[in-house]
């Protein structure tokens, strides 16, 4: 399973907060990370899910935040 890691503020391109939860966890023998980034607005439900193996993931670890705070929350 999944270890949780650690938890973020985060904000969309339209200023909607919004959470990130990290986890991580080991496949064939590798380290693994997953991001879940959630977002409520009224009864909107808004869900971003990226990761993959930890040593690419760190690679465009900063491409994924930008395209996180790109979404815009309607």
């Amino acid at each position: 399973g999944y270890g949780a890691a650690k938890t973020e503020k985060v904000k969309s391109k339209n200023g909607t907060l919004g959470r990130k939860l990290e986890y991580r966890t080991t496949k064939n023998g590798r380290p693994n990370v997953l991001w879940v980034t959630v977002f409520v607005n009224g009864d909107r439900l808004v869900v971003v899910e990226s990761g993959g193996d930890a040593d690419h993931f760190r690679k465009v670890e900063h491409e994924i935040s930008a395209a996180i705070a790109a979404v815009e929350i309607g």
